[in-house]
């Protein structure tokens, strides 16, 4: 109407703010932008923003104002949704990042923000995040970002954050390229699955250590061995392995207790371990019996050498918890041959 403010028609309490705001404005002799709603007799809603500009004389005094009213409706609804959106993406336990082909970070939610370690205003050029974002860039395949026509890859990342834990990420990258196929800007989602994997891990590791000693079991062994064998038919170089049975183990637990007899075991694994070279692999793959591979051993002198070893290694006296104990050991030598491999394939069954 004319002769009246723009927001008349706007709804009670933004029309109550819009006059506090142009009361503001023209005590104070600033600018005026304020943005309104009014209803249309559709039922819909129209968003306009008014800009009005103070005009000031020779003096400096304001004078006047001149300015637009401009319908905006699209622009806020535009501005609504993207902040609904990020809302949505801020609630996520993933963290989601926009940087562009250079590297620059465009975005990160706010779960991305806490896995980087950023402070609680985080800059989107924060060193974290930028170590961030050049840790994923490292580390993804070099012909995906020269493909003109790959867009997608996922796959595992390794970071190490402000804390200094290095952690395992399952990263799915987005790349966004124009109509010619060059790229605008990469999207990446990051879950941290550092827990999980180390889970993995440790059940892989189960399943293939011996639990009291830690040392390779059985499965592992055999894998061990079948693969020296491969090589030493490549290489044409002896494997030679030594079985040890620990003596009279059976009488220290029936007679003092498994617990010492246990710590018995884990004492002369660690002597076995320290008698072989670094690349013998010590496994137990029995109650009282270890086994030694000993990849490109093929003569029989130096074998019997080793094994002395062993058993000297093993042999003494030691006290547990207070007992005296006796050790001893019997040891056997097998020297690579066609039929090593199935016939202990076979004693497991």
């Amino acid at each position: 109407m004319v002769g009246s403010a723009p927001w008349v028609n706007a709804q009670p309490g933004e029309r109550t703010a819009a006059e506090r705001a142009w009361q503001l404005a023209k005590q104070t002799g600033s600018n005026f932008n304020f943005e309104f709603r009014l209803w249309q007799p559709s039922g819909e809603v129209t968003w306009v923003l008014v800009s009005l500009q103070a005009k000031k004389d020779n003096a400096n005094r304001v004078s006047g104002y001149i300015g637009t009213a401009h319908d905006v409706t699209q622009a806020v609804t535009r501005r609504v949704l993207s902040e609904q959106l990020i809302g949505l993406l801020d609630a996520s336990h993933d963290a989601i990042l926009v940087f562009d082909r250079v590297g620059a970070l465009m975005f990160a939610n706010d779960y991305a923000q806490q896995l980087v370690g950023t402070s609680e205003t985080p800059d989107l050029k924060d060193a974290a995040v930028q170590t961030f974002v050049q840790a994923i860039r490292d580390q993804i395949p070099r012909e995906l970002i020269s493909s003109t026509t790959s867009n997608r890859w996922q796959g595992e990342v390794g970071f190490r954050g402000a804390d200094s834990i290095m952690r395992t990420l399952d990263v799915v990258l987005q790349i966004v390229r124009d109509s010619n196929g060059t790229i605008e800007h990469y999207s990446a989602i990051a879950r941290d699955i550092t827990e999980s994997k180390q889970t993995q891990e440790e059940l892989q590791r189960q399943a293939t250590h011996d639990a009291l000693t830690n040392l390779p079991n059985r499965v592992l062994f055999l894998r061990k061995l079948s693969e020296a064998l491969d090589r030493s038919r490549t290489l044409k170089r002896g494997v030679t392995v030594l079985f040890v049975d620990l003596d009279k183990l059976k009488d220290v637990n029936d007679t003092i207790g498994h617990g010492v007899g246990d710590q018995l075991i884990v004492n002369m694994a660690k002597r076995l371990v320290s008698a072989t070279r670094p690349s013998d692999v010590v496994a137990r793959i029995g109650g009282d019996e270890f086994v030694i591979l000993c990849d490109g051993l093929g003569d029989e002198q130096v074998a019997l050498d080793v094994a002395n070893r062993m058993r000297a290694a093993v042999t003494g006296q030691q006290i547990l918890q207070g007992f005296e104990i006796e050790t001893s050991a019997s040891i056997g030598i097998a020297m690579a041959n066609s039929t090593l491999l199935a016939e202990m394939s076979s004693s497991d069954a």
